[in-house]
This record gives C-alpha cells, sequence and structure tokens, in this order.
C-alpha cells in the first residue's frame, strides 16, 4: 500500500513538474524571458505558487530546466529512431544520415513553439547556468550517434570527418531551413525539405568513391 502510494505521489509530482514546463514555454514565447513573471506561470499552470517554487527555485531556473528537456526531448527521439537501424547491413549509412536530418524536421514540425524557443534562448545566459548538464547531455548524444554510424564509416560509405565537419555537413542546412520556417512558414514548404534535404545531407557524407556515380 505504501509503495503504491509512493508511485502515485511520484506520479502526481512529475505530471505537476511537466505542466508548469508547457505553462512555462507558452508564457515565454507569447510574453517574452523579461516580461514574464512566476506568478504569471503559476496561473498558466493552474498551480500554486508553493508548487512552482518547490520544482523551481527561480524564473532563470525554470528557462534552462525548459531548454534542457526540449533538448532531451529530441535527442532521445533521434536516439530511439537510430537504435532501430540495423547498423551493420551495408547501404545502412544512407539510411543513418537521412533519418538525423528527417527525424529534426519531424520533431520541429511536432513541437513548433519548443523549437523557437530552443533556437531564441540558447544563448540566454539562464542556458549557461546549465553549462555542466547540458556538456554530458550532448557528450552522451553525440558519442552514441557516433557509434550508430562507424560501421558504415568503417565499410568507406561515409566520410571519416572531424565532428565539428561532419555536424555542419549534416544538419547546417537543415538548421538554416528551420530558422526560416519556424518564423515565416509560408516562405519555405515543409515538405520540400524533407523531400530534398535528407538525402542531401547523405551525399554530402558519402565517400568519394561512393559519390562518383
Amino acid at each position: 500500500m505504501q509503495r503504491a502510494n509512493a508511485r502515485k505521489r511520484r506520479s502526481r509530482t512529475s505530471r505537476r513538474h511537466a505542466e508548469i514546463l508547457e505553462a512555462a514555454l507558452a508564457c515565454f514565447t507569447e510574453l517574452g524571458f523579461a516580461a514574464t513573471t512566476m506568478a504569471d506561470v503559476c496561473q498558466r499552470s493552474r498551480a500554486s505558487v508553493g508548487s512552482v517554487y518547490h520544482h523551481f527555485k527561480s524564473k532563470e531556473q525554470l528557462a534552462g530546466a525548459l531548454f534542457l528537456e526540449g533538448l532531451r526531448d529530441y535527442q532521445q527521439g533521434l536516439l530511439d529512431e537510430l537504435g532501430r537501424v540495423d547498423t551493420g547491413r551495408p547501404g545502412s549509412g544512407r539510411r543513418l544520415i537521412r533519418t538525423m536530418v528527417d527525424h529534426y524536421l519531424r520533431w520541429v514540425e511536432a513541437h513548433r513553439v519548443w523549437a523557437r524557443y530552443l533556437i531564441e534562448f540558447g544563448g540566454g545566459p539562464f542556458v549557461a547556468a546549465f553549462d555542466d548538464q547540458l556538456e554530458s547531455l550532448n557528450r552522451e548524444f553525440l558519442s552514441r550517434v557516433e557509434q550508430a554510424v562507424l560501421p558504415a564509416v568503417k565499410r568507406g560509405e561515409l566520410r571519416r570527418l572531424p565532428r565539428v565537419v561532419s555536424l555542419a555537413l549534416v544538419f547546417g542546412p537543415v538548421r538554416e531551413f528551420v530558422r526560416r520556417w519556424l518564423w515565416n512558414p509560408s516562405e519555405a514548404s515543409l515538405a520540400a525539405a524533407r523531400r530534398f534535404l535528407p538525402d542531401a545531407a547523405w551525399r554530402s557524407m558519402l565517400c568519394p568513391k561512393e559519390n562518383e556515380d
């Protein structure tokens, strides 16, 4: 009985935590970070002041936690998709690279407000306060992505490049597209991006001998 009650309390706490983050996301993106108050978040989430401050000690901590949560959601979704690819199968390099770009586009489409928040507030001082957690999260994420593509690199399907160069080739064009699309959807076609950008990223990573045709 005690265990069941403890699980219920954890579930309620987790649900309240998520509701506060959702409310903060709406407030920050609609009102702006500077104009948003913790009272706004309380009202939007229908949580008491004590409940909000129990989870987050300040607006800055809340904003940083929201950034981390969005990044974690995107990264875990991609890792789950990469985990379903048979990386030992010849030709899997194409699927891996295409999956990276396609997932990015689909995640942005499904979480448009969150995506705008990550882009708009990524350089905020409240995010810098979470540098250690961000570094740990990104390090684990990139390590697992590299492990996934390593077999294709060893088979000569994909280029062996410095990490920063690979990231620029795979994600640079799609990030530029997303910036335009988020703020002006009528200017760019998401369907066209999903049709062309995944293959463009894959071709940019092809080894020269694989790219001769």
